[in-house]
């Protein structure tokens, strides 16, 4: 029986559960996120952001986006605590953290990506991964591919994302999301998973973007 699986961009992915047991390997990337709204063919906005990909041998993740196109209404960074399976939106300049109400119940194994269903195979600076299918599904609207994420199932790394979404009034949402740089089993500095101890914390009750703290 298949699943659905959240990207980092929110659209999901089909998958099903594996049995194969391996182990988390570190990684410390940087990572760029671009999202145009295009109008009749021609570009109306651009909005470019990078930042930092960490994941520590325990299979945490942070993500801190340090430049770009970045809204100070909205987290510039999230944190999954993969022991105590935890989501935090994170508001760096404001020293604070929003704890979301949990989507998981265990932690995230590392081979919990092995039974994607590939579409063809890629790699992204020499790292081998297979091109996934990306599906979208929203109120009123049945599931539907979008475009296609490039996974390195056997490292439970997604690499890149690339999708474009049609919407009913007639502008079209194209989105990049993309790894460079990419180094593996080079753990992170453990400091940059200390949010929990020196930010500000508070919880959100619901599943709903983060707005920023008081």
């Amino acid at each position: 029986m298949q699943k659905l699986y959240a990207g980092l961009c929110g659209f999901l992915v089909a998958l099903s559960s594996a049995n194969v047991h391996a182990q988390w390997v570190p990684v410390t990337s940087n990572i760029r996120f671009t999202r145009e709204i295009l109008a009749d063919g021609k570009l109306v906005t651009r909005q470019v952001k990078d930042g930092l990909f960490y994941r520590t041998d325990n299979g945490s993740t942070l993500t801190h986006w340090t430049h770009g196109d970045l809204d100070p209404k909205q987290p510039s960074g999230e944190l999954f605590d993969n022991q105590k399976v935890l989501t935090y939106q994170v508001f760096y300049e404001a020293k604070k953290a929003v704890e979301e109400a949990p989507m998981l119940s265990a932690p995230r194994r590392p081979d919990y990506d092995m039974d994607l269903k590939p579409v063809g195979s890629d790699s992204v600076e020499g790292v081998p991964c297979d091109t996934i299918a990306v599906e979208f599904a929203g109120p009123k609207m049945k599931q539907q591919r979008v475009g296609s994420a490039c996974v390195a199932r056997d490292l439970g790394l997604m690499l890149k994302q690339e999708t474009t979404f049609n919407k009913p009034n007639g502008t079209t949402i194209h989105t990049l999301l993309e790894m460079h740089d990419i180094k593996l089993n080079v753990p992170p500095d453990k400091n940059e998973f200390d949010i929990v101890q020196t930010f500000a914390i508070s919880k959100k009750p619901d599943n709903r973007a983060a707005s920023r703290p008081e």
